[in-house]
């Protein structure tokens, strides 16, 4: 109407459809409707209001999508500086550290976008048609201010106003979030300790509450909070634990996993980021126990997982998949995970890098951190009756009935591998009811070869039918996801890297238990499933046909062209020349023996195991290549996948020790130091050295609190009272810590938090309490790191001998507690200043020659470190008799 108003009714019979005609026509035509000239006057009233209408209503509804999609995005948001609201000098907040505080963890969600221009938008639409010329000669530019004030410059506000009341906890702030496209606003007041710790929560309220409505609530793992309010806790414990997990605190980082877990235990990307930080601390059982809620607690039930898990490829039930993709994108990371967890296989020689077991004390059981190395050996491990041992035997008890469930096929084919199955759902349940009495039986058994030969044919399973369902997962609108992983990547760990573990798991067993039938492996065809006796790959395979299959993986032709040249290319995939690598690393294992009659020195013949140099030459090829073929993101040496190739994957352990490896890592990765031979089991390795430290960080902080106690010059009955009930529960969770050599996690965070409690100005100050668990570089300078699972052991046997002693520092503390408690019910205010100084200089020498004990490079100083402990202990000054 605009254009045929500036136009059409001028008389002329035609339009002129040049752009810049038409533009000309119609800004004319809309001066001319507003002004009622230029051709607008021969327009009736009623279309002249009628088009007015329309043009408003069409700017409203432009303005309103506008808003919205600001919000969703979000756009930018405001936080204005906080107001001190406390009304009192004495309690007078540092303002301007805590909004910059509050702005930094809004800013580490990704959903504080700064504002360009710090000013409110107009509410309506009318407030900005209010403020247009109708002057026909300044109508353009009047339009071209109205069009870019259309575009909203805020999504959201947030105030905050500190407050102070005289009950703990003190110190509050009260936070509005306003939202200019929601029209509405949320207030609520959170109160901490400090002003620090009301500030942290009052940021994760805010995010919580812009999650449900944003795009960025659409992510891991928020993605069941759509439209629904996420409670502020939730929020807290994934944010924190991401945070610890990151600087490798991965102690405190469970703790906040399960704290998150008890709020949302449905929640499957956290139980699948919990399995992965068990993992990184040796704890594989947890791990596999975790990591089953997170393939199942989707929406998916168990039984439609075990179905298919064992169906043929071309049932009708397999195109419902793509729903369950569709929905969960993740889940081929997650069932790969899960996989590799169940292959995970360390086969070193039981006399190979093994300590003497220490001496139980009092019927504790002794610990070896070796049996640790792998999942099988720690599900067999039965030994003590400490936490520990109790949480595995009920991950043991729970996961029985699960595998059993699940992989009942394998058992069934342990009873008919004469016989040949058409199908494993035409199988008699009665007979289905045996196999899954012998599963349950082999998962019940102390055979450690037994257990893992079983796992090892579970991880074939699992990836036969990933490799096979990740064809549809590229095929699912939206499942970027789920293309972590390539076509290329799974079929070398289906045909080549898992086969290879098989087969070393068969050797194993079949040596132990000679006589058995070679075992059989489910195969599939488009017309139902049968099963296929295994035989293996070659063993000891050669290196040109193994070299021959690898390169049928990683080059491809393209097609209908099957041409070597030029038009054969290779994979640019990083993932697929690292499996590639792992395949020659894994193949290393399987080296023959010969007699070596150098070291023939007892006239029985001796062997060494000799490793085909070709093997090791091909993966750091293929190493070389993935490098090329990845960027910053996977080569920085803080990644997690920089560590899992230098130190960690147990698929490169014998090419690690191999010259040619450590010139690759010195060339990719240059070091100040000539590196090192990686000890093997570095998991167990980083985790005993992490125990050393961690509890020498502990007693350097209790150090500093009871120094910092030594300054007061009034030694008040009440404060004493309170410093002798903390230091009572912290020598009670390090007596916890060493009862069970420092293998339970819960009694590690335990000590964290009562150490916190007891000195948090010493553990503020310190900034490294606890430490993380250092990774494999930071061993490369602690010689004593080598010794550490030998060493820790033993350690801290000493230490809970010395703490059950009848002068020990906790029967002290208790003394002194039950004295000052006495004290105060017979009315004494305060002790004198220099009995109260001496108390502390003696707590803290005993706290400073403990950290000493635990830092000592070598045997002779651990020895001096433990006696000058006990002499310390020793002058401890006890209270005096009553009366």
């Amino acid at each position: 109407m605009a254009y045929w108003a500036g136009h059409m009714w001028k008389g002329s019979s035609s339009a002129e459809w040049h752009s810049w005609a038409w533009l000309n026509e119609l800004f004319g035509g809309i001066a001319g409707l507003v002004t009622g000239s230029n051709g607008g006057e021969n327009v009736p009233a009623s279309a002249r209001f009628a088009a007015l209408a329309l043009l408003l209503w069409i700017f409203a509804a432009w303005r309103r999508a506008l808003l919205a999609r600001s919000a969703y995005k979000p756009g930018p948001v405001e936080v204005q500086p906080l107001q001190d609201a406390t009304g009192t000098s004495a309690t007078t907040p540092p303002v301007a550290g805590l909004t910059a505080q509050f702005r930094q963890q809004l800013s580490e969600t990704s959903l504080y976008p700064p504002p360009g221009v710090p000013e409110p938008p107009e509410e309506s639409v009318l407030d900005l048609v209010g403020d247009m010329d109708p002057d026909p000669k300044r109508l353009g530019a009047s339009m071209m201010r109205f069009l870019a004030r259309l575009r909203p410059k805020l999504a959201y506000r947030v105030r905050g106003e500190l407050r102070a009341r005289d009950q703990e906890p003190r110190y509050g702030l009260t936070v509005t979030v306003t939202s200019y496209a929601l029209g509405g606003c949320r207030m609520t007041t959170v109160w901490g300790s400090n002003w620090e710790e009301a500030v942290s929560s009052a940021a994760y309220w805010v995010v919580a509450s812009l999650l449900p409505v944003t795009r960025a609530g659409k992510r891991l793992p928020w993605r069941d909070w759509v439209g629904r309010d996420i409670p502020p806790e939730l929020f807290e414990a994934v944010q924190r634990a991401n945070q610890l997990h990151k600087v490798h605190q991965n102690d405190e980082a469970m703790h906040w996993y399960y704290k998150a877990l008890q709020l949302d235990p449905l929640n499957p990307y956290i139980r699948f980021e919990l399995s992965k930080v068990q993992q990184e601390c040796g704890l594989y059982i947890d791990a596999l126990d975790m990591i089953q809620g997170s393939l199942i607690s989707d929406g998916q039930r168990e039984d439609d997982y075990t179905r298919r898990l064992w169906q043929s490829f071309g049932h009708l039930r397999r195109p419902r998949y793509l729903l369950h993709l569709r929905r969960r994108p993740d889940a081929i990371e997650v069932r790969y995970a899960h996989a590799m967890l169940l292959r995970l296989f360390d086969d070193r020689d039981e006399g190979e890098n093994r300590r003497p077991r220490c001496r139980p004390w009092h019927g504790r059981p002794a610990d070896d951190r070796n049996d640790d190395r792998d999942l099988a050996t720690q599900w067999c491990k039965r030994n003590g009756d400490d936490s520990r041992a109790r949480v595995r035997e009920g991950i043991r008890r729970r996961l029985i009935p699960i595998l059993a469930n699940r992989y009942w096929p394998i058992g069934y084919l342990e009873m008919v591998k004469a016989e040949r199955l058409r199908s494993f759902e035409g199988a008699d349940p009665k007979k289905r009811e045996d196999a899954r009495k012998c599963v349950e039986a082999i998962l019940s058994s102390d055979s450690c070869r037994r257990v893992r030969l079983f796992f090892q044919r579970a991880s074939e399973q699992e990836m036969v039918r990933l490799a096979a369902d990740c064809k549809l997962a590229f095929i699912v609108p939206g499942g970027a996801n789920s293309r972590t992983r390539t076509w290329t990547n799974l079929r070398i760990c289906r045909d080549l890297l898992v086969p290879l573990e098989l087969s070393r798991a068969w050797d194993e067993y079949s040596k132990a238990e000679p006589g058995e039938n070679p075992i059989a492996l489910p195969g599939f065809g488009w017309r139902g499933t049968t099963h296929r006796p295994f035989t293996g790959l070659p063993s000891p395979l050669s290196v040109d046909a193994l070299r021959e299959r690898v390169k049928k993986y990683l080059y491809f032709s393209h097609w209908p062209l099957r041409m070597d040249w030029p038009l054969r290319t290779e994979s640019r995939q990083w993932q697929d020349h690292y499996n590639a690598a792992c395949v020659y690393g894994a193949a290393m294992r399987d080296s023959r023996k010969i007699w070596d009659p150098k070291n023939d020195e007892t006239r029985q013949k001796t062997y060494k195991k000799t490793r085909d140099p070709l093997l090791a030459e091909h993966a750091i090829d293929e190493l070389k290549k993935a490098l090329r073929a990845s960027d910053s993101s996977y080569t920085t040496v803080e990644t997690e996948k920089n560590m899992w190739l230098i130190a960690i994957d147990p698929d490169l352990a014998d090419l690690r020790k191999t010259d040619a490896f450590r010139d690759f890592v010195g060339h990719m990765y240059p070091h100040a130091r000539a590196l090192s031979k990686t000890p093997p089991g570095v998991v167990q390795h980083q985790m005993a050295t992490y125990d050393e430290q961690f509890l020498a960080a502990e007693a350097r902080a209790m150090e500093q609190a009871w120094h910092r106690r030594s300054g007061n010059s009034c030694a008040d009955i009440h404060s004493m009272i309170e410093w002798f009930r903390k230091e009572k529960s912290v020598w009670d969770s390090v007596e916890k810590v060493a009862a069970v050599s420092a293998r339970d996690w819960p009694t590690r965070v335990a000590l964290i938090r009562e150490v916190r409690k007891a000195s948090p100005v010493a553990v503020t100050g310190m900034g490294n309490v606890p430490p993380g668990i250092p990774s494999p570089e930071d061993l490369e300078g602690k010689p004593k790191s080598k010794d550490a699972p030998k060493n820790l052991p033993d350690l801290l046997d000493k230490l809970h001998t010395d703490l059950n002693g009848r002068a020990s520092v906790v029967s002290k503390s208790q003394q002194w507690l039950d004295k000052l408690l006495d004290a105060d019910a017979s009315g004494v205010s305060e002790l004198p200043p220099k009995e109260a100084a001496k108390i502390c200089h003696a707590y803290a020498a005993t706290w400073q020659r403990l950290g000493e004990w635990f830092e000592s490079p070598n045997r002779k100083s651990r020895k001096r470190a433990q006696r000058s402990f006990e002499t310390s202990q020793k002058r401890i000054p006890g209270p005096p008799p009553s009366g």
